[in-house]
């Protein structure tokens, strides 16, 4: 019978933090991908309407604003060697596309005035009862 020998190897994890602005335009981003990705996929728009651009994992993610404006590397050489390759919905390439790029920017402000309420709604809450507290 032979011996088998397991050997463990201690895997490393980078944490990241991401404060609440930056996780909002993650998602921001991520919703607009994702559905520029199914449009694609989908046929809905016609070809030029899409701009294949890499998304790069960075420190910080990319503001919503630079992705919507496809402001990432169009060619892999530019781009890290770990990115990801998306089709972008862009403007001015197609009426319809263009309708819908307004839809999706109005929900995308009503994430963003969600957010800034319930973050004002809770600062409020601390700061009232802080005062409280103090007194």
């Amino acid at each position: 019978m032979a011996n088998v020998q397991v050997v463990r190897t201690r895997q490393t994890h980078a944490t990241t933090t991401i404060n609440e602005v930056q996780s909002i335009q993650l998602v921001q981003t991520m919703l607009h991908g994702a559905l520029s990705t199914l449009t694609y996929l989908r046929e809905l728009f016609p070809e030029r309407a899409f701009e294949y651009r890499y998304y790069e994992m960075r420190e910080t993610p990319l503001p919503y604003t630079d992705f919507a404006a496809a402001r990432m590397p169009s060619f892999q050489s530019e781009a890290d060697p770990h990115s990801t390759k998306l089709p972008v919905l862009l403007r001015d390439r197609s009426k319809r596309a263009d309708l819908f790029l307004d839809w999706l920017v109005s929900t995308i402000a009503c994430l963003d005035e969600a957010f800034l309420t319930k973050r004002r709604k809770r600062e409020s809450f601390l700061s009232s009862n802080l005062a409280n507290y103090a007194q």
